[in-house]
């Protein structure tokens, strides 16, 4: 989806709900209606509009056609005129609500080098990322949903840095960095019965991001992420 919102608008994004009331835009919706991806804690239902969340990233078979890669028996979220909120059946064709909200984080790319969860601490993984894209560092899971990246992970997935908020642990999409061994010690160890977080390339009904990969996973690539 953010894929193809930058292809007809330069560096935008699928819209969340809170991004398009807050735009205040002038443009009629189409016809149709148009797909907007809601807020919210990744474990629980989107909501309406809180400004104080971030994306929902999660995959829903009622808010966003499984993360958008289903076409089929399910639903997603979408405005129709007047700005209605409302959640159609994934089978209908709508256009897309395109945003270009200035967010501070950039997607980098992912590296072509790979590593194990044992990369010689976070300083390891983002020596990788700065050796293919200067100025880089891995991403933080909630830093890489905010920079909307547009192509999918590698087919073996990348790692990310988990992160966490001020309230609970887990990957809310305004969160910050978290390190433990939820991280398989801050991607310094392959002990087998730890795990650190991983994205993967999205199938219907088949893969959740973030995922967890044990400590002893093969060889996998790095997701990069730059500040503007």
């Amino acid at each position: 989806m953010h894929g193809r919102c930058a292809a007809e608008f330069a560096e935008s994004h699928l819209c969340t709900y809170t991004e398009f009331r807050l735009a205040r835009t002038s443009v009629t919706l189409p016809a149709g209606g148009a797909w907007i991806d809601g807020v919210g804690p990744t474990g629980t239902p989107p909501q309406v509009l809180d400004p104080t969340m971030g994306r929902f990233v999660g995959q829903s078979t009622q808010f966003n056609c499984v993360n958008w890669t289903d076409d089929t028996v399910y639903s997603g979220l979408s405005l129709r005129a007047g700005e209605i909120f409302e959640v159609g059946d994934c089978v209908s064709p709508r256009s897309l609500a395109c945003c270009s909200t200035p967010f501070r984080e950039r997607f980098a790319g992912y590296t072509t080098a790979a590593t194990t969860a044992n990369a010689g601490g976070t300083q390891g993984l983002n020596a990788l990322c700065d050796a293919e894209f200067t100025g880089s560092h891995a991403c933080h899971y909630a830093e890489f949903e905010r920079a909307t990246p547009t192509g999918q992970p590698p087919s073996g997935g990348a790692w990310v840095i988990g992160s966490t908020d001020h309230v609970v642990m887990g990957r809310d999409v305004y969160a910050t960095e978290l390190r433990n061994t939820n991280d398989c010690i801050a991607f310094s160890s392959a002990d087998p019965s730890m795990h650190a977080t991983l994205v993967q390339p999205l199938v219907a009904s088949v893969h959740q991001n973030p995922a967890n990969g044990g400590c002893n996973q093969p060889f996998v690539s790095v997701a990069c992420c730059l500040s503007r």
